[in-house]
């Protein structure tokens, strides 16, 4: 009975490191393919849209609820400059010139961030600190924490 209860133990861990690399390897190649779909759109108008709900998914799982906005310089009648606030993550993607160097560097960031976890899934140490929080993440999966 006590060598069934570890090999389900054992079953468990594994499928939790299973499950935790497959969802940041699927991260980091989602934000690879995002990068390269928003340069090709920027330089080439045929390009497909890259898609808002991914970046936005991708920007809440590193950055949280951060509302992103930038104030935008638009020129109104008799050179007269009127500023709006635009957010810059409701905004993705956008070719507008005052917000193109933000998405950039927020993409590039992202992918920086999502490549670092992915890599650090490969180690032996990911897999022991997986399985030694795995009763932590247990308990706020099921919303004791």
């Amino acid at each position: 009975m006590l060598l069934y209860f570890y090999s389900v133990l054992i079953i468990v861990i594994l499928l939790f490191c299973y499950i935790d690399y497959n969802t940041r390897k699927t991260n980091y190649q989602n934000i690879k393919k995002l990068n390269q779909q928003f340069r090709d759109w920027v330089q080439n108008d045929n390009a497909p849209r890259p898609s808002n709900a991914i970046f936005v998914k991708l920007y809440k799982e590193v950055y949280g609820e951060q509302n992103l906005t930038k104030n935008i310089p638009e020129v109104i009648a008799f050179g007269n400059i009127k500023y709006d606030n635009a957010n810059i993550l409701l905004s993705f993607p956008s070719k507008n010139e005052f917000i193109l160097v933000e998405q950039l560097a927020i993409l590039n960031n992202l992918e920086d961030c999502f490549t670092l976890e992915f890599q650090e899934t490969k180690s032996i140490g990911y897999f022991i600190r997986t399985i030694v929080t795995l009763p932590l993440k247990l308990l706020k999966y099921l919303g004791f924490i």
